[in-house]
């Protein structure tokens, strides 16, 4: 199975639990009446396809909120900068924690910070006192 097929079954899956939780509690069922069968009926009309539903609110995409702050660099020679700066204002002993952020992200050397984590490294170094 594709996962676009298996999303498919799951979201399927999940209209028909929605449907069954919202609605309401169904009364006992009495056994049918049998009804005298009326005139043969002309052949019935191709039924309309369903309409797509969205899934509930509780199942809608969150917008994606900041991680933190934004660092005030965009490129690996800013990042360079910030840390070199950030090192001689810590000083030697908290600078050396700077290397600690780094291996929290599982690398070792400033250039392999990836600009998507640019954010996120900016404030775990901001954090340092």
């Amino acid at each position: 199975m594709s996962i676009e097929t298996n999303l498919a079954s799951i979201a399927k899956s999940l209209e028909t639990i929605v449907i069954h939780m919202t609605a309401p509690a169904a009364a006992p069922v009495m056994a049918a009446v049998p009804v005298p069968a009326a005139a043969p009926a002309a052949a019935p009309a191709a039924a309309p396809a369903p309409a797509m539903q969205l899934p509930p609110a509780f199942m809608q995409p969150q917008a994606a909120t900041p991680a933190g702050p934004v660092a005030p660099f965009s490129d690996a020679k800013g990042l360079t900068t910030y840390v070199m700066s950030k090192y001689r204002e810590l000083g030697p002993v908290k600078g050396a924690l700077i290397q600690n952020v780094l291996s929290e992200f599982g690398i070792k050397n400033i250039n392999d910070v990836q600009p998507a984590q640019y954010s996120a490294f900016y404030a775990k170094v901001e954090a340092i006192v």
